[in-house]
Parts: structure tokens; sequence; C-alpha cells
């Protein structure tokens, strides 16, 4: 989509705000069919493992007889019941974990996009708001006067960033 919507070069805000409600429509049906395909094929896995269980017989069978023995106690500890698996220390633990990395890889990747703009604005924030400034996208602003708050906006930014730094070395 960013592609073929050219997102790399300049746009109006009313290109962007249009841009940004596609992509969310784009997002929502993708994780709407990737739902529908993830229940699926949990339900297909259900059904395979109640026949397995139903016959009794086998090296599958076994498997899941020592799997539900010997592995599901070590992993969400001991359960007899639902009240006791919501208690389970292992299971919180994991889905704590679980959310953990998830939103530490989001910053991650957030910080690496925010990097790669400003290092995209270094090289060519000027001439960007000048091509803006000539097809008339800014609202009666030059582009002197946006490129200078720009750069007072990043230079607050890096400010703030020196400071935490000198403050995390500090302790």
């Amino acid at each position: 989509l960013g592609v073929a919507k050219q997102v790399t070069s300049p746009m109006a805000r009313k290109g962007v705000s249009h841009f940004i409600v596609l992509v969310q429509r784009v997002k929502m049906f993708m994780q709407l069919v990737g739902a529908i395909c993830m229940l699926r094929y949990l339900a297909q896995v259900c059904v395979h493992i109640h026949r397995i269980q139903e016959r009794g017989r086998g090296i599958e069978a076994f498997i899941l007889e020592q799997t539900q023995r010997l592995l599901v106690p070590l992993l969400f500890g001991q359960i007899d019941s639902l009240v006791s698996f919501i208690y389970s220390g292992p299971l919180w633990s994991f889905v704590f974990s679980f959310f953990a990395q998830m939103y530490l890889t989001a910053i991650v990747g957030s910080d690496w996009m925010l990097r790669a703009s400003a290092e995209e604005w270094n090289s060519q924030g000027r001439e960007y708001l000048v091509e803006l400034e000539e097809q008339g996208c800014l609202d009666n602003m030059s582009a002197e006067m946006l490129h200078n708050q720009r750069e007072a906006a990043m230079a607050a930014m890096l400010d703030l960033t020196a400071r935490r730094r000198k403050h995390k070395e500090g302790h």
C-alpha cells in the first residue's frame, strides 16, 4: 500500500488521512481473515486430538496421555479445575512474557522508524518543504517557517534524549 500510494514522497494532510483510513481498513480485514483461519485450524486440531483420545490406541494416544500426565503440569502447573488453571503461576508468567516481548518489539520498531524518518528529513527536509509550498499544500505558511519549526522540534527532541542519557548514566 505504501508503495502504491507513494508515501515516501511528500503528501498533503488530506492524502495522509485517506492513506491512514485505507491502512486501518486493510489491517482490520487482514486481522479478521487471520482470526478466522486460526479458529478453523484450532478446530481441526481439537477434532483430531478428540479422535485420538476416543480411539485410545497407537503411538499418538500414548504420547498424548504422557503429555497430559507430565508436560501439562510442567507448563501450566497442577490443574484440577478452571480456578486452578486461572491461578496457575506458569500460565501467567507465559502470558506476561508474551505481552512484554510483543510490546518491546513494537517499541524497537517504532524507534527504528523514528530514526529512519529523522535521517530522511535531515537529508531532504528543506527540499520537501519547498516542493510542498510549490504544490500549494501548505496552509498559508512558508516552507522556511515550517522548516525552522521542524528543526527546533528535532533539536528539542535531541536535547531531551541527551538529558535522559546523562540522567541515567549519573545513577
